[in-house]
């Protein structure tokens, strides 16, 4: 019967088998050890606690740590990939890795849809051509693309020409909107 040993395999016995035995003969099992690989996890932008590496032998498989100890502000958490940029084999939380390797697996992140930036209403002053703030409204967009501001209608305001910006992940994105006053003249 052939013997099992755990992390090893059965490579024959020492010294070679002989179906004619003439004296006492020891046999010894002859061992090669199976090899081990580790997942590791690189949380890839992401902040918090990166989940425990796992260990086990080779053709065996390991269950892909979920997402529960980090986080990436702007972003939502969508499961490991084998490449920093996303490209290789994605591995979803919860699923099964059969190891063949060492592998480092990277969580992959998608841009939020409701990262929040505020746009801010500038009125011009009456005494002099400085602004003072009005109001200020918080909208919500696509992490990573522009914004979709627009001006205000006030009466005895006219808005100045703006630029849409880029929604930055943590939020901090303003969009500042000056309105001059409308000036008139008035003859007698």
């Amino acid at each position: 019967e052939t013997p099992t040993r755990d992390g090893y395999t059965f490579s024959g016995w020492s010294p070679a088998w002989s179906s004619t035995v003439t004296e006492t003969v020891t046999y010894e099992a002859q061992w090669t050890p199976i090899p081990q690989y580790t997942v590791t996890y690189d949380l890839n932008g992401g902040t918090g606690t990166a989940p425990d590496s796992a260990t086990g032998y080779e053709n065996t498989s390991v269950t892909v740590a979920n997402d529960e100890k980090f986080k990436n502000p702007g972003y939502t958490f969508s499961g490991w990939n084998t490449e920093k940029k996303g490209t290789g084999t994605d591995y979803a939380a919860g699923s099964q890795l059969n190891l063949v390797r060492n592998v480092t697996l990277y969580a992959k992140w998608n841009p939020s849809e409701n990262t929040q930036y505020k746009v801010e209403h500038y009125w011009q002053n009456v005494e002099n051509d400085e602004y003072t703030l009005h109001e200020t409204k918080t909208m919500s967009g696509t992490t990573g693309t522009k914004t979709a501001a627009e001006a205000n209608t006030y009466p005895g305001f006219t808005a100045k020409s703006f630029e849409q910006t880029t929604i930055a992940a943590d939020g901090s994105t303003v969009v500042q909107i000056y309105y001059d006053r409308n000036k008139y003249t008035i003859y007698y």
